[in-house]
């Protein structure tokens, strides 16, 4: 809370501050403290309540593997501690330091809420060496393999193990974006299909209706008159050979 509240003009260590009220959420005791780890570290102050809070449940959670950890492992990892805080330090110096030339940007804006450049006093001084004896490329690259190093003593994380995950999320990932692909794709296809279907049908539709509206009515004609008796025929009918009485 005392590093998030940070006021520049609140007294500290650094410097006396203007007269009236402490701006700083801790007080007069946090403004001081912030100020220190500030001018020490620079943006790497925020280290020190991550690490307060993680040592705390690790004891909280596992008492005894505390307990258990040998000298010689323990001496190891507090030794990592300090070339993490130096690499972290020097590497925020080397290449979040905005130059005082009226440079804008976010980078400037936070800069000038810090006391001191972005990796502190620590950092300055070891960015000063670094650069004067391996050149920029040469401390990126020395620094680095330090921090990693030390990250990997303090945490006990494998980097391979690191490297192998995320190589199987980098691939797992492809493998979701190409199925997404080839799904949008066969959706797309299935889509345009229905479309031409469609069409066709109301097409089919159309023409059936333009035959039935176009179709003549059916007419209906006149039965023909019965035809004429012919004389012949009644001449060639027979008749009864007997007559009978009733």
């Amino acid at each position: 809370l005392s590093l998030a509240t940070y006021f520049r003009n609140d007294p500290g260590w650094s410097h006396m501050g203007q007269s009236g009220p402490v701006v700083n959420s801790g007080g007069f005791i946090g403004a001081w403290v912030a100020d220190i780890l500030f001018v020490l570290a620079g943006y790497l102050a925020w280290l020190v309540p991550l690490v307060l809070a993680l040592r705390g449940w690790i004891i909280v959670r596992h008492p005894l593997e505390v307990v258990d950890i040998p000298p010689p492992q323990r001496w190891l990892r507090r030794g990592a501690w300090v070339v993490l805080v130096l690499a972290g330090c020097a590497l925020l110096s080397i290449h979040f330091t905005v130059p005082k030339s009226g440079m804008a940007g976010m980078a400037e804006t936070l800069q000038e809420v810090l006391p001191e450049t972005a990796g502190g006093i620590i950092g300055r001084e070891l960015g000063q060496l670094s650069l004067a004896a391996f050149n920029l490329i040469g401390s990126t690259l020395l620094l680095l393999a330090l921090l990693l190093a030390a990250i990997r003593v303090v945490t006990d994380v494998s980097w391979l193990r690191v490297a192998e995950t995320t190589g199987q999320w980098t691939l797992a990932l492809v493998d979701w974006l190409r199925q997404s692909f080839e799904d949008r794709r066969q959706r797309v296809v299935v889509e345009r299909e229905a479309e031409v279907l469609v069409e066709k049908r109301e097409a089919a539709f159309r023409e059936h209706q333009a035959k039935v509206e176009n179709r003549k009515p059916p007419e209906i004609a006149e039965p023909p008159p019965p035809p004429k008796p012919s004389v012949r025929v009644q001449k060639e009918k027979q008749r009864n050979l007997f007559e009978t009485e009733v």
